[in-house]
């Protein structure tokens, strides 16, 4: 899986031009973790919106949290159905990576 996580960001990130340190919000802990691993000899901000104890299936965002998804270069999520707390704000946004589309990643039951 984590090698399929790793081609889709290969897949995204090229085809996003930066002319400074890209923003890359993630939905969830562990994507969050796995990305400052990938790139983390990189220049690239990574935020997590869910944060602490905070469960993703009851989750509201704050309006800095909603800033923060609106200005990044990148939003990574499982499912905008998991994850509904960022359904409204995924369809505004330009540049997002929806992990249970990514077709051949074998999703864990």
């Amino acid at each position: 899986m984590l090698r399929l996580f790793i081609f889709a960001l290969c897949w995204v990130l090229p085809a996003l031009s930066w002319a400074e340190a890209p923003r890359i919000v993630t939905s969830l802990p562990p994507l969050t973790y796995a990305l400052k691993e990938l790139v983390k000899d990189t220049p690239i901000s990574v935020t997590q919106v869910v944060r602490g104890l905070g469960s993703e299936h009851l989750y509201t965002l704050s309006p800095e949290q909603v800033r923060a998804v609106r200005g990044a270069d990148l939003l990574i999520l499982i499912d905008p159905n998991f994850e509904t707390f960022l359904k409204k704000l995924v369809q505004e946004q330009k540049n997002v990576l929806i992990l249970s589309q990514v077709q051949n990643l074998d999703l864990l039951p």
